[in-house]
């Protein structure tokens, strides 16, 4: 369906007519949450969470934040499962965790990685890209130690991720160096020897 519309300005500037036309692309019927079943209520989780997902790798990480966010609060709101529903819909609340933890280190908002990443592990202490997100916003924040408790946890819940921990650690130890060496120099600028 198009709609065109005309406006006419003559009583401010007698040559200014503006148009514009709007085309509908796609309409989705959105899921009523209070009467849907659990089966319909993921698959709109889902394309929730893959609609943040797209903006995501757009860069458009504030409103794949945003999308998450949605997403995440509907299903936080469900009630009333089977224990296999219940399953469904905490499996879902990880990858929303985890997402909005990466989002916020985009946005360079470590605390609330820090506490996404914590939700997705408390959720599923399993979760390994939940204890790597968590290290990186810590190592972030220069908190070298945390970071790499995470990093080791991550190896511990699965063995076959020690090279992306190894890389990881190098990474920090990198890291590290260059602010206590920032740190060193910063203090003998202040306190100059005689």
């Amino acid at each position: 369906e198009i709609l065109m519309q005309t406006h006419h300005a003559p009583e401010q500037h007698p040559k200014l007519e503006m148009s514009w036309v709007v085309e509908l692309v796609s309409f989705e019927k959105p899921v009523n949450w209070y009467s849907a079943e659990v089966p319909e209520l993921m698959q709109d989780a889902q394309r929730g969470r893959e609609k943040g997902n797209k903006l995501f790798k757009l860069g458009k990480h504030h409103l794949a934040k945003v999308r998450y966010e949605k997403t995440l609060g509907k299903l936080n709101g469900l009630r009333g499962m089977s224990e296999e529903e219940a399953e469904l819909v905490s499996t879902e609340k990880v990858l929303c965790h985890l997402n909005l933890a990466a989002c916020f280190i985009q946005l360079q908002e470590f605390g609330s990685a820090i506490q996404h990443s914590t939700k997705a592990i408390e959720f599923d202490p399993s979760c390994v890209k939940g204890y790597f997100r968590r290290g990186q916003a810590l190592a972030l924040l220069n908190e070298y130690d945390r970071a790499r408790e995470d990093y080791q946890a991550a190896a511990d819940v699965d063995p076959d991720c020690k090279s992306d921990v190894e890389a990881a650690l190098k990474k920090l130890a990198v890291r590290e160096r260059a602010a206590l060496a920032s740190a060193r120099q910063d203090f003998t600028f202040a306190f100059p020897t005689r």
